[in-house]
Order: C-alpha cells, then sequence, then structure tokens
C-alpha cells in the first residue's frame, strides 16, 4: 500500500482535530471571563464573553465562500491559508485577551472563525479523492479528529489555565 494516501488523510484528521478547538469554547468561557475581570474590564459577565461564541458562529455564515476559495487556488492552498489564518487568530488572542473583549471577540471569535471556514470542508474531499472505494470509512475517520478535539483538549485547557483545578471566587 502506498504510504501518501494514508498521510493525507492523517493530515486530514489532524487539521480537523485542530480546528475542533473551537467547540471547546464552554470550557474556556469561565477562564476568558475571570480573566478579563481580574485584568481588563471588571463588569465583564458570562453573558458578554458568550458574543466570542456567537461571532463564530455567524461568521461561519460565510462557509460558501471557503468552498468558493478552494475551487479557485486549490484545496490544498486553501487549507494552508485556513491553518494559518487560525493558528494566527489563536496566537493573537494571546495579546487581546489583555486589552479588551471587543478585541478578543474580534481576534478568537472572528479572525480564526475565517481559518476555519477556509479548511471545513476541505479536508473530507481531500480523503475521499484518495480513497475512492473507502469514502465513508476515510470520512468517518477525518471527522473523528472534530468530534474527539473536546474529549482532551478540555483537560489540556484546564491543565494549562487552571492547573490546580480552583474553582472561581464568588467575584469571579
Amino acid at each position: 500500500m502506498e504510504v501518501r494516501p494514508v498521510v493525507s488523510v492523517g493530515g486530514c484528521f489532524l487539521i480537523y482535530l485542530a480546528i475542533g478547538t473551537m467547540f471547546t469554547f464552554g470550557n474556556l468561557t469561565p477562564y476568558l471571563t475571570s480573566y478579563l475581570r481580574a485584568r481588563t474590564e471588571k463588569d465583564t459577565t458570562y453573558e458578554e464573553t458568550s458574543w466570542i461564541f456567537f461571532a463564530f458562529i455567524s461568521t461561519c455564515s460565510l462557509l460558501y465562500f471557503g468552498g468558493k476559495l478552494g475551487f479557485l487556488i486549490g484545496r490544498r492552498r486553501s487549507m494552508i491559508i485556513g491553518s494559518v489564518i487560525f493558528c494566527f487568530g489563536i496566537a493573537v488572542t494571546y495579546w487581546s485577551v489583555h486589552h479588551s473583549l471587543v478585541a478578543t471577540i474580534i481576534s478568537y471569535g472572528v479572525i480564526n472563525t475565517f481559518g476555519f471556514i477556509c479548511c471545513i470542508g476541505h479536508p473530507i474531499v481531500t480523503a475521499m479523492e484518495w480513497f475512492p472505494n473507502n469514502k465513508g470509512l476515510v470520512t468517518g475517520i477525518v471527522a473523528s479528529g472534530i468530534a474527539i478535539t473536546p474529549l482532551f483538549m478540555n483537560s489540556v485547557q484546564t491543565l494549562f489555565v487552571n492547573p490546580s483545578n480552583l474553582q472561581p471566587a464568588c467575584d469571579g
């Protein structure tokens, strides 16, 4: 069996594994809210930080353009561009969370969602092209990346942000 198709499906799985972190936002909300309260805006509420996920959902309405981008420049280039934008959005969030809630909404809710949009449809199509006789199997393998991300990333995020797993104080 040739190695390239297996590596390609593995890469598609890893892309979905990375972009699946958007679905761990429920775990991040208490930490983001507490951090924003402590460092920038004392009156930040959970309802306000939910605007970050709302920005993600709203920006996902542009999914059509991610597919169109893949058609115009190729799926591989679209996935590379999308991965770079996605990672850039998360990296910029390191600084934006120090600045304000609005900056965090823009970086984590909008910028990395553009990367998500560029990547979301292409890995499955790419995997199916490599294995035309096993489309269901490779689709399941690739799609499981986005599904299992929250399973272990919630623990990784908690370990990184709150290693002692302390409960927030009554003031947040």
